[in-house]
């Protein structure tokens, strides 16, 4: 069996992920997924106001592998994926912080198909259909849509925010936002010509050591253009709740799909837990609860704290 080879090279792209990103921060929240994200998706994982006058820097990574086809093979969805959004937020007052969000996608063959199958025999699970097509290879598609070979590219549209705090009473804040996401390109697939809105309430808690995130946010979009007159819900729901403690963290996560019929129809659900490496580095692994149909089967994520380091 080669789990423990397979495992090496994944430490050893980490590794590498984290030595030519050390000067960038890096987050995000959302559920990586490329055809509900082509709609609209969510990188708001900081949900702080700033002080006036004061700034932060971000670059959200994740790396995933994504596995996923119906049985009618009207969509499938093989691949692994590089997502990095980078993000600038500034402090307008002490209520009030504007927000800058661009993201780029990579996909491509990737190296964790044997890594999954070897993880999935040791411990006796099923290999969820992934004889059915070749290992490290892309195959992405939607019914006559588009149909994606090769190392694909995507960039998704600029959301610009702003987040504001609306109340508090002791360890508690409420905060609002309001983002709008602006079209810079269309790909099928990866990303679409039409806007999307979004707003967000944010519930927070802090008391020494711990602190609670607890973030809803609904946005609101129209039908790509590549999808013609699908029936489409023309929204998308996420809601996260996380919990930190120290340098350990944890949370739950869950995002509607805008899809109403068959496996695409599902709702993501994710449980992540992750350590902080000093003052700048966070380390997370993202895993799903079935149904598995609107989400990858593991993402690994890296935050660096820019304004920290520097």
């Amino acid at each position: 069996m080669n789990f423990k080879n397979s495992l090496k090279k994944i430490v050893v792209f980490l590794l590498f992920a984290l030595s030519i990103n050390s000067c960038w921060i890096l987050q995000a929240t959302d559920v990586e997924f490329p055809l509900v994200q082509s709609m609209s998706y969510f990188p708001y994982s900081e949900n702080n106001t700033l002080k006036k006058k004061d700034y932060s820097l971000s670059l959200n990574m994740y790396y995933s592998n994504i596995y996923m086809f119906d049985y009618e093979r009207t969509t499938v969805n093989d691949m692994e994926m590089l997502s990095s959004t980078l993000a600038f937020r500034y402090g307008f007052s002490p209520r009030v912080t504007f927000e800058l969000y661009y993201r780029f996608v990579f996909s491509f063959g990737g190296i964790m198909d044997r890594l999954i199958v070897d993880f999935h025999k040791l411990f006796g699970l099923s290999a969820g259909g992934r004889s059915e097509y070749p290992r490290n290879e892309v195959n992405y598609r939607y019914k006559d849509a588009f149909s994606h070979r090769g190392s694909p590219m995507g960039q998704s549209p600029l959301v610009l925010g702003v987040l504001g705090h609306l109340y508090s009473k002791g360890n508690f804040r409420l905060n609002g936002r309001l983002a709008l996401g602006l079209p810079l390109s269309a790909k099928p697939g990866f990303s679409s010509s039409k806007p999307f809105f979004t707003a967000g309430v944010i519930l927070l808690y802090k008391k020494k050591n711990i602190s609670v995130n607890f973030s809803n946010h609904l946005s609101f979009f129209g039908n790509p253009n590549w999808l013609g007159d699908e029936d489409l819900k023309n929204r998308v729901f996420h809601s996260e709740v996380r919990l930190d403690y120290k340098k350990i963290f944890g949370g739950l996560l869950y995002r509607s799909s805008p899809f109403r019929m068959n496996d695409l129809a599902n709702g993501a659900y994710q449980v992540y837990i992750g350590y902080k490496i000093g003052k700048y580095f966070e380390l997370s692994l993202v895993e799903e609860f079935p149904p598995t149909d609107t989400l990858p089967d593991v993402s690994f994520h890296l935050t660096v704290d820019l304004k920290g380091i520097l």
